[in-house]
């Protein structure tokens, strides 16, 4: 799921996404399909996705997530498979490879036909296992394959989603989201998508809320109250546009502040931030926080100043630290932050003088 996500933040209202929602309900109709939605942390993957469920007529959403830490071979597209149960034929009717996945799911254990024997070589078994994937989800009939947050996920599981992408079963409606700054080489299955002829590929990238879809959905979440056009101007100055970020913002004055730029940071973003520098090399941290510190978008040779670093080695830090999204070029040569909440994070972080 998005970073962060929880009930409580979510709004009761879709803002700003409808063309968004629109094209991936088309896609899906339409299978085979393959739909790639890109967004950064917060910005709204996980709600237009539970949108989505809502807006099929019914069609079955099998559901996988990827986990950034206990990660397991395969793990979301088994997750998602153990539901699928009710929609197979008898067990004599599926393919016999499909038996495979009878020590990989147990949940489907009484759906499955006998396991085939297990090939000595492991390339082979791990083709076998593909295989018994397709063959399982060509069986079930028009279903979608909804997997979460492709950039945690593991390279077998990559592997298997990449198989599936190139040549999904007819009826199969493969859905994936990711923030493509966590992906090797932006590439959210490992490698290019190039499905067979008559597979659809659509890519749709979420993008920040603008100031008015902003006032919207602070006014949505709030009950429909109105929110005055400064306000708003404010609401979406510190939070960049994030939906998360602003119904957090909004949620948080419910403690008596009436400014946004008043609030403390909320712990979702102080914790993502903290995660976020705890994968960084010591002079990229030194170099975000000089960022911090400075609070307006510097050049390099600033940053490097401020941390005390040499350039030679400040280098390779920004490189880090824009990998990780911990600090972003917001003009050509000049680095900052992605949103006022980030850089108060950090920099809350920061020790002062002795």
């Amino acid at each position: 799921m998005d970073a962060y996500l929880s009930p409580r933040t979510s709004s009761p209202v879709l803002v700003g996404r409808q063309a968004e929602l629109d094209r991936i309900v088309a896609a899906v109709l339409d299978p085979p399909a393959v739909v790639l939605v890109e967004g950064e942390a917060g910005i709204g993957k996980s709600r237009l996705l539970r949108e989505l469920a809502a807006e099929l007529g019914g069609r079955p959403v099998l559901t996988g997530h990827c986990r950034g830490r206990e990660q397991f071979p395969y793990g979301p597209v088994l997750e998602a498979l153990a539901a699928l149960g009710p929609l197979l034929p008898a067990p004599a009717a599926l393919n016999p490879v499909t038996g495979a996945l009878r020590p990989l799911v147990p949940e489907l254990d009484s759906f499955l036909p006998p396991a085939p024997g297990a090939p000595a070589e492991a390339g082979v078994r791990r083709h076998q296992t593909f295989r018994a994937v397709r063959g399982l989800l060509d069986a079930a009939g028009k279903v979608v394959l909804l997997i979460e947050d492709l950039h945690h996920a593991d390279e077998r599981s990559r592997e298997l989603l990449g198989f599936l992408a190139e040549d999904p079963p007819p009826r199969l409606s493969l859905v994936g989201t990711y923030r493509r700054h966590d992906c090797p080489l932006g590439l959210p299955l490992g490698v290019a998508v190039r499905p067979v002829a008559g597979v659809a590929v659509t890519r749709v990238a979420l993008r920040p809320l603008t100031p008015a879809q902003t006032r919207v959905l602070a006014s949505t979440y709030l009950g429909g109250e109105p929110v005055d056009l400064d306000f708003a101007a404010r609401l979406h100055e510190r939070t960049a546009g994030i939906p998360l970020l602003v119904v957090e913002t909004v949620r948080a004055m419910g403690t008596g502040s009436a400014r946004p730029d008043g609030l403390a940071v909320p712990d979702v973003v102080r914790e993502a931030v903290a995660e976020r520098l705890a994968g960084l090399p010591h002079a990229a941290v030194a170099l975000v926080r000089a960022a911090a510190v400075a609070g307006v978008s510097v050049p390099e040779a600033g940053l490097a100043e401020i941390a005390g670093l040499e350039l030679a080695d400040a280098g390779p830090a920004l490189v880090a630290a824009l990998a990780a999204g911990a600090v972003v070029e917001t003009t050509a040569g000049r680095y900052g932050f992605r949103h006022a909440l980030d850089r108060q994070a950090v920099y809350a972080g920061v020790a002062g003088p002795d």
